[in-house]
């Protein structure tokens, strides 16, 4: 044939050649992949629900592990009963000098619920060294101080997972804070009833232990 003789008589062979092969394979090729998976139309509602419900309790299970790991500790997220009496030496920059032996205890009302205190049972303050201060006036100042108490709730709605396939946690407390005038001594305390909310944002950290801030909103 002339036709197969020529370039031009060849590239059209080629071409019809290669729209026959595509016309060929590509409708199977669509065929076996709609017959190997599973149109999202037909997913049901009831496995769209099951699914929000297996990664709600993943995420419940996250966060209840990071709690109990930390059940004898400091997190504010375990509300479980723990008592502890420490010692607080801090200087000041302008050169005051504070003593504090503070008892300190969180009761659990249930796994979401609980409150804090703190009790300063003994207190000193130095004021010697502070410029300015008032000359014949006592330096020093002992006694009990104000006693600080928190009512904290730890809500569902509120928990997260974070991080790499979520296997961090991260809560947002809310609660109230009372600090109520026990002091025996002015210098020691300012002499008032104070309330305030609270909100705590708590996370765990990359590799070990956990980051709270606790803010009072003073109105």
């Amino acid at each position: 044939m002339r036709l197969l003789g020529n370039k031009s008589g060849i590239s059209c062979f080629i071409t019809l050649l290669a729209a026959a092969l595509v016309l060929t394979f590509i409708p199977a090729v669509a065929l076996s992949a709609a017959q190997g998976g599973q149109d999202p139309q037909d997913v049901s509602q009831e496995q769209i629900e099951e699914f929000k419900e297996v990664k709600k309790a993943a995420k419940k299970a996250k966060v209840a592990k990071a709690v109990k790991e930390d059940a004898t500790g400091t997190d504010p997220r375990s509300f479980s009963n723990k008592w502890m009496p420490y010692y607080r030496y801090t200087e000041l920059e302008n050169e005051l000098i504070q003593q504090d032996v503070t008892a300190f205890r969180t009761i659990g009302f249930s796994p979401r619920v609980g409150m804090f205190y703190e009790v300063p049972l003994a207190q000193y303050r130095d004021f010697s060294d502070v410029p300015g201060f008032p000359p014949g006036a006592d330096s020093d100042a002992i006694g009990m101080g104000d006693m600080d108490l928190k009512f904290l709730f730890r809500p569902e709605a509120l928990e997260f997972t974070y991080g790499k396939d979520g296997k961090m946690s991260g809560s947002v407390l809310l609660g109230t804070d009372f600090v109520l005038p026990t002091a025996t001594d002015d210098a020691l305390a300012g002499d008032a009833f104070l309330f305030a909310p609270i909100v705590a944002f708590v996370f765990d950290m990359p590799f070990y232990g956990f980051v709270a801030a606790l803010k009072p909103l003073l109105l």
